[in-house]
């Protein structure tokens, strides 16, 4: 694979958008990377990927090298960055791919504007009814007591602090050693990478500007009629649907929820030995698949 470049470029409403970009030739794919990370997550697929594969891997705003200027409140916010992104480099008829809170704005770009992709590829994303908050429990402490910013008060949602808290005072007092023991217990709970890449990935995820917006909008997302905008019913490309068994972020239970909202059959793949990062858990196996799905849409 060729060097990894790391760009940036300035979008329409004046967000700057910095990603990563590899490779070469017509089969072209735009990775969304997930919540707590950026596109430096994706370094180890990229680095394994066949170089006649172009890959455009953004930060999303608010994440990463990229700007945050305008507070986003909803995944269309990230949906329409992706959407100035991809005109600015002229892509059409690109392969999608996003990863849990990436799945969410790549579900919603795929009803936006499916005229624009080839495919659709959903790798342990969030479920189509949102993210489910974990188990509430009662925090006694008063001074961790959460106290929203007054634009996040809008959103009628109950807060589990248990679940905040600690992620907001990690992020307050830059604690790169919480992050990783936490990336550990979460994201990686199968297999752990490189201790630098795990460091460097925690470092990264410390640039994120929109911790809260980014966990609201999970929340109180939904593409179904169910209640929620309907987009899903507009996907009318092909859907793949990866997932590991051992997922301790978003159960593989609650993917098997979604499927039965798409408009039509889902090709879900069970990853036995994964947990949220498929592709560094079963990366030969990922790249594979991977491979096979662009080489296939060409």
């Amino acid at each position: 694979m060729s060097e990894i470049k790391l760009e940036k470029l300035k979008l329409e409403n004046d967000e700057t958008m910095a990603y990563r970009h590899v490779g070469h030739g017509d089969n072209k794919v735009i990775l969304i990377h997930g919540f707590q990370s950026s596109s430096r997550f994706f370094e180890v697929l990229l680095e394994n990927l066949d170089e006649n594969i172009e890959v455009f891997a953004p930060d999303l705003i608010g994440y990463g090298e990229s700007s945050y200027k305008n507070k986003h409140k909803d995944i269309s916010d990230w949906s329409e960055d992706l959407k100035y992104f991809s005109d600015i480099l002229n892509l059409k008829d690109f392969n999608l791919l996003g990863w849990s809170l990436g799945g969410l704005v790549a579900m919603d770009f795929a009803g936006l504007y499916p005229d624009m992709i080839k495919q659709l590829i959903l790798l342990s994303s969030v479920g189509v009814k949102g993210f489910i908050m974990p188990k509430d429990k009662e925090v006694k402490d008063d001074n961790k007591k959460l106290k929203l910013p007054n634009f996040l008060k809008n959103f009628n949602i109950k807060h589990d602090q248990s679940f905040t808290v600690p992620i907001l005072n990690g992020i307050k007092d830059h604690d790169i050693n919480f992050f990783e023991d936490l990336f550990r217990q979460t994201i990686f709970n199968v297999n752990d990478p490189n201790p630098d890449d795990l460091k460097t990935m925690a470092e990264d995820f410390l640039k994120q500007r929109c911790f809260l917006e980014s966990l609201l909008a999970m929340v109180t997302y939904n593409n179904t009629s169910d209640g929620g905008n309907g987009l899903i019913e507009k996907i009318n490309k092909k859907v793949t649907w990866c997932h590991g068994r051992k997922d301790m972020v978003i159960p593989i239970s609650d993917a098997y929820k979604s499927l039965k909202y798409f408009p039509n059959k889902v090709n879900f793949v069970e990853f036995e030995n994964s947990g949220h990062a498929i592709f560094i858990d079963e990366k030969e196996k990922f790249v594979k698949l991977f491979e096979d799905l662009i080489k296939n849409e060409s």
